[in-house]
């Protein structure tokens, strides 16, 4: 609606939808034009509930591509964050298969498919209701199997961090050459490992030590920070103070689930190779002095 679009006026974003039916529903040649109005820029998508089994995929990812392509300038391919399916509706054979099968069109497209990492139980009674892919380390062995680098990871810090952040920090340094979106919130876990997602200083997460990492490692994607609706209004002022604290190391405690985009140098985004023969760089690599370039941006991510 016009009020939740007011609160990104003017600011990049990664534009995300929710389900399939709520993504068919949408008028979005229509939004793209308010977004543009407002001078919101697009800089990158996260897809539906569709994986790479359902008979839709190429076409939600196409029509994605078709309405909001032309409003997103960036350098590299487009990453487009997506969730794994549940192993009920996808085993985990089955979704190899489907990768290899989609492989040389997401190169065509220019694309790559972040998967984002879960916490995902498993225990045998809940085996049914995980995901087919939902840690990070199991995700990078995969896809370095792919040469073409389609397929990247959307790490979640939220969903991935206990109480201890070491365990986080090291997760990420194992499989950060192929990470291509850092998703961060604060957390606050109850007793009975409930968690609630909250923004950045309202809960137990040192983000300060991620940031930290990220910035030492010469990270070069991007990192968003996920806001729930009632904390709109925060996104704008924490991602810049976030953004400071990455160039000039001023830290804040920000006193407050969107998306805010931090971009830390797009150039050292991973390049999609055509060429099955030749490997894929990986963005630490790429990465020479990332801190001192001037092509930073402070983008936020919006659910649609």
């Amino acid at each position: 609606n016009d009020e939740s679009l007011d609160s990104i006026a003017g600011l990049p974003i990664q534009l995300a939808f929710h389900r399939v039916e709520q993504f068919d529903a949408i008028n979005h040649s229509k939004l793209a034009r308010q977004l543009q109005g407002q001078r919101t820029h697009i800089k990158s998508l996260h897809a539906p509930t569709i994986d790479v089994h359902h008979p839709r995929f190429l076409d939600v990812l196409d029509k994605m591509l078709y309405e909001y392509g032309s409003y997103i300038k960036r350098e590299g391919p487009m990453v487009i964050t997506i969730h794994p399916t549940r192993i009920s509706h996808l085993v985990p054979e089955e979704a190899v298969r489907q990768l290899e099968k989609y492989e040389q069109p997401l190169a065509d497209r220019n694309v790559i498919l972040a998967y984002e990492t879960f916490n995902e139980p498993t225990t045998p009674k809940e085996e049914s209701d995980r995901r087919w892919i939902h840690q990070a380390e199991d995700m990078h062995q995969l896809f370095r199997r792919f040469a073409s680098g389609v397929y990247g990871i959307t790490f979640d810090v939220s969903h991935h961090s206990g109480d201890n952040v070491e365990d986080t920090l090291k997760g990420l340094e194992e499989t950060l050459d192929q990470v291509s979106v850092v998703h961060l919130s604060d957390v606050k876990r109850s007793k009975e490992s409930t968690v609630e997602y909250l923004p950045l200083g309202r809960g137990s997460l040192d983000y300060y030590k991620v940031l930290a990492f990220l910035k030492k490692a010469g990270y070069g994607g991007f990192i968003a920070l996920e806001y729930m609706p009632q904390n709109h209004n925060l996104l704008a002022r924490d991602v810049r103070r976030v953004q400071q604290y990455i160039d000039e190391g001023v830290a804040y405690i920000p006193e407050g689930r969107s998306h805010a985009v931090i971009t830390l140098n797009e150039k050292a985004i991973p390049r999609i190779n055509t060429r099955a023969s030749r490997r894929l760089r990986t963005a630490v690599e790429e990465t020479r002095d990332v801190f001192h370039q001037t092509d930073k941006d402070v983008k936020t991510a919006f659910y649609a």
